[in-house]
């Protein structure tokens, strides 16, 4: 169980949304559910960012399981990763807690403080409790005790899931870095070369003049 917890508080303070600036509220289980408009378990099967190289991420989910509310087999969120949003992995599975959708909002989207799961199997049977309280004691629990269920092969397995999540996140933001550095130069390049064509053009333009003179 020590072990467990350890991985787990490792895991806090890397996935579930716990950042410099940002406060939270500790909430329960129960009241993270209840909040949420859509509970699935699911997987991100394509992600992208636009405008490109921005930190607004569109990701969309093939959904396994529904836990709380109705949608189909796909469901796209957005994430604006620079201001505290959620980095969904592609490929990776998650237990989402989901808010917006409807007439207003067209997408859905975490909310800042919500966090997410990854989709172990004991994850997805604990909140599968919370539908109509069917566990009391469960819903009642602080919701960063959720990893203290998970068997021992699932905690060596969520080890490895965050190493590479970590990676992941570091190449992703160093690739934007690279990208943002060479969509400024090409602006630059434009820049100057207009420049240079529109000084050339003049040139020529005063030397006509002068030679008709």
């Amino acid at each position: 169980m020590g072990v467990i917890v350890l991985i787990f508080l490792i895991s806090w303070s890397n996935s579930i949304q716990i950042v410099k600036g940002l406060s939270c509220e500790p909430q329960s289980l129960n009241e993270i559910y209840q909040q949420g408009d859509l509970v699935f378990h699911g997987t991100v099967i394509s992600k992208e960012y636009w405008p490109p190289n921005s930190s607004d991420a569109k990701i969309v989910f093939e959904i396994h399981e529904l836990l709380k509310g109705a949608y189909d087999n796909t469901i796209t969120l957005t994430s604006d990763e620079e201001f505290w949003g959620p980095n969904f992995g592609e490929g990776v599975s998650y237990v989402v807690f989901a808010h917006g959708g409807g007439e207003v909002t067209k997408y859905y989207s975490v909310p800042l403080c919500v966090p997410i799961f990854y989709g172990f199997s004991t994850v997805v049977e604990t909140v599968g409790l919370l539908e109509n309280n069917k566990n009391q004691t469960v819903g009642e629990m602080g919701s960063w005790r959720i990893y203290e269920f998970l068997t021992k092969e699932e905690a060596i397995q969520l080890e490895k899931i965050e190493e590479q999540e970590n990676v992941r996140i570091i190449q992703e933001r160093e690739n934007k870095k690279v990208a943002s550095n060479v969509m400024y130069l090409g602006i630059v390049g434009f820049f100057l070369i207009s420049i240079s064509g529109i000084l050339i053009y003049y040139k020529k333009q005063k030397s006509r003049q002068t030679l008709k003179k």
